[in-house]
């Protein structure tokens, strides 16, 4: 395209866009660890409070003994409990930080449970063995719908990796097509039937659990 006011628009824009999806990849790798971890966190705290300590110590033990990142967040709800926080501001916060739908489970139920009484023991381990099928579940998709997932990615990196091919292989080629009239308005359709395609494939694939 050339040196110009388009070329410094698109420029900003792929950097901006990199730049969110690389942020957002990270995030959605520690919310999915924290994922994997929770169950464990969970049956920790209902450890800690079948062996007599407080609710917030057993937070704080959960902190203390799971790996990143549970450990850093429990830790952190449990400080807030220790400053004066009530426990549903504390679980709300943690929510809040990591973003993560089964913790929503655990404060709804221990919000009941603190409201109404119940066995907070029971709940918990109900709890644990709950979102470990809710977790096995979405593996079991993971591996259904990877097929699809994969078509994707080399759909997606194939055409680049041929235009690689050409201008190694073929660059005075590239160069005498590069000037024609159509080239960039075939290049620019090509993009978005890319995009396209990756859209409704996204959307086969994903599932809501």
């Amino acid at each position: 395209m050339g040196y110009g006011f388009v070329s410094l628009i698109i420029a900003a824009v792929a950097a901006i866009g990199s730049a969110v999806a690389y942020l957002e990849l990270i995030r959605s790798r520690r919310i999915a660890r924290f994922e994997e971890q929770l169950p464990d966190a969970i049956d920790i705290i209902v450890r800690g409070v079948r062996a007599g300590h407080p609710f917030s110590s057993a937070i704080a033990l959960a902190g203390q003994e799971m790996p990143v990142p549970t450990g850093v967040e429990f830790a952190m709800a449990a400080d807030e409990l220790a400053y004066g926080r009530d426990m549903t501001t504390a679980l709300d916060n943690l929510h809040r930080r990591v973003g993560e739908t089964d913790l929503v489970f655990l404060i709804v139920s221990l919000s009941i449970q603190e409201r109404t009484g119940g066995n907070l023991l029971d709940i918990l381990s109900r709890l644990s063995a709950l979102i470990r099928r809710r977790l096995l579940f979405r593996q079991k998709v993971g591996a259904l719908t990877a097929e699809g997932r994969l078509s994707a990615l080399v759909l997606t990196l194939m055409p680049f990796v041929l235009l690689a091919v050409m201008v190694i292989e073929a660059p005075d080629y590239l160069a005498t097509i590069r000037g024609h009239p159509i080239a960039m308005p075939a290049a620019v359709a090509g993009l978005l039937a890319l995009l396209v395609g990756n859209l409704i494939i996204h959307r086969m694939v994903r599932f809501k659990i």
